[in-house]
């Protein structure tokens, strides 16, 4: 439906992300259907919509750390596996992992840790890698609050205060209803992303190639593709959601409300 009412010239991909249960031997594997046939029926059925295959490249590097061992979310190394196959699709060069400069937040504990409240397994905390490909950004957001919008600035990384434990907030400091990613790229370029919060750790990487990143997470965004495409001009549309996504009612329901 998207794909539908964007304007002539504007290219859109899809990127459906695998999470770590399919590429495990443990117990938990059999209480999930193939998420490998989940993504190829859905690219099968996708009409003027270029699929991007980020399935192979995690497997292919599966017994890297591309996923936390306490958080449903892949590392961002993960992430750069997707950013890759995104940058295939569209027939562009990917920046280098080794020429960004690297950082990274030790003793994060996420989601599936706090739902295990196993405090033993905190000898399981992760380390949080993150890449920089550039410092020259600005990051404007909104939400809105009681009916209001309110503006308000964050980073592309917001790490921890002294003495606390990182989250996954560290990336793009967390989900924003809509934010607007100003580079000095200077190519005159804008893409627009729908996402979940798996989007937040490749988003970095796509700063090295367009001027402007418009980013919206249909879950709390309250304004509609069609109103962004009258007010910037837009060249690329890049769905990046994990596959669960596409089981969650709401989540469709989102989708189906921003158009």
């Amino acid at each position: 439906k998207i794909a539908g009412i964007l304007p002539e010239g504007v290219d859109m991909y899809l990127a459906l992300i695998p999470t770590s249960i399919e590429f495990t031997d443990s117990p938990y594997r059999s209480l999930s259907d193939s998420e490998k046939d989940t993504i190829d029926a859905i690219y099968q059925g996708l009409d003027g919509i270029t699929p991007v295959n980020v399935y192979d490249s995690l497997a292919e590097n599966a017994d890297s750390y591309v996923y936390f061992r306490t958080d449903h979310h892949w590392t961002q190394r993960g992430a750069y596996l997707g950013y890759e196959a995104l940058m295939r699709a569209m027939g562009e060069m990917p920046i280098p992992l080794a020429e960004m400069k690297a950082d990274k937040q030790s003793g994060f504990l996420g989601y599936l840790y706090n739902q295990a409240n196993v405090p033993a397994y905190e000898r399981f905390a992760d380390d949080i890698e993150y890449f920089m490909p550039g410092e020259n950004y600005t990051v404007h957001a909104q939400a809105r609050e009681d009916g209001t919008i309110v503006l308000y600035k964050t980073k592309i990384y917001t790490l921890p205060s002294p003495g606390a434990l990182p989250t996954y907030s560290l990336f793009m400091g967390g989900d924003h209803p809509f934010a607007r990613i100003d580079t000095d790229v200077q190519n005159g370029k804008c893409a627009l992303i729908i996402k979940d919060s798996y989007a937040n750790a490749m988003i970095p990487f796509l700063t090295s190639h367009y001027e402007t990143i418009l980013v919206i997470d249909p879950r709390n965004f309250y304004g509609t593709v069609t109103a962004l495409c009258g007010e910037y001009k837009i060249d690329d549309v890049i769905v990046i959601n994990y596959v669960f996504t596409s089981t969650f009612p709401d989540f469709v329901t989102a989708i189906d409300r921003i158009t």
